[in-house]
């Protein structure tokens, strides 16, 4: 608990170790767990927006509007916060060995795979296919607005930075499925740590 942005910062300029108390044990597994979550949402909402946006569709495109993202980001924030207030009950403060642990019981692993599943494997999924659909929106108005005479330097341009969009969104997906099958090893070690 201790590697979080926040925490680090806490403990170096003022002196304030919240994994070492009762209540920071709760709070901060809950703020880290969640904002993870939250950013994992918006990355989500942002590989959707794009395929919105490229929609050929006039009603996709209509919900690549920023009332709809303000809309979006309240609902996830709001979502983020009751999936993730377990962790407020699952962590408590051991005060045999004063520390912070982690409650097992049979609803508790399920709700971590629960976890598991959403974070680390539909996460990158649905950000994978959304992408794709994207590149594939891209492509496709691009051979219906196209202009009848091109010359080959605009249209070897133009293959070429679509070359780089695809290459670009491909390794972001498989970097962010690398880091979630990573985070996933150590995470379900870590649990299954805990279980036995």
């Amino acid at each position: 608990m201790t590697g979080s942005p926040m925490t680090l910062f806490l403990r170096s300029w003022l002196g304030i170790s919240l994994s070492n108390s009762p209540f920071g044990c709760r709070i901060l597994s809950f703020y880290i767990y969640s904002s993870a979550l939250f950013v994992t949402l918006m990355l989500i909402f942002a590989a959707i927006d794009r395929f919105f946006a490229s929609s050929s569709s006039a009603h996709l495109r209509n919900l690549s509007k920023v009332h709809v993202a303000q809309k979006v980001i309240i609902i996830a924030g709001i979502f983020t916060i009751i999936y993730s207030s377990p962790f407020i009950i699952i962590q408590y403060w051991d005060y045999t060995t004063n520390r912070c642990s982690q409650l097992s019981t049979t609803i508790i692993v399920l709700y971590l795979s629960s976890r598991v599943v959403i974070y680390y494997l539909m996460a990158p999924l649905t950000m994978a296919i959304f992408g794709l659909l994207t590149i594939y929106n891209i492509r496709s108005q691009k051979g219906r607005v196209a202009p009848a005479v091109i010359n080959r330097v605009q249209l070897n341009h133009q293959r070429r930075r679509d070359g780089q969009l695809a290459r670009m969104l491909i390794i972001q997906k498989l970097k962010t499925i690398e880091e979630r099958l990573l985070n996933t090893t150590v995470h379900l070690l870590i649990q299954i740590d805990i279980w036995f």
